[in-house]
């Protein structure tokens, strides 16, 4: 028995848990680990999407202003030369 199996144990002895416990316990809060880790990743994606259609969004409502823009110039550039 090596030191750290030695110190495992009497660890487990002052938790007062058994062995099977103590590993249960572990993969109990791996797999929670695991399953957050994914949340946070759909979540992440999910932000990802968002963001990307919000841009496109605002490009185009940004292009149709400079349309606008571009257009009231020139009738207003008409308008003017009339008067």
């Amino acid at each position: 028995m090596t030191s750290s199996e030695s110190e495992e144990k009497s660890a487990l002895l002052r938790g007062g848990l058994s062995q099977a416990d103590a590993e249960a316990r572990i993969n109990d809060v791996i797999s929670k680990a695991k399953v957050a880790a994914t949340a946070v990743r759909r979540e992440a994606e999910a932000a990802r999407k968002a963001t990307a259609y919000a841009s496109f969004f605002m490009a185009f409502t940004l292009l149709i202003g400079a349309f606008v823009a571009a257009a009231g110039g020139a009738i207003g550039g008409q308008h003017r030369d009339e008067f």
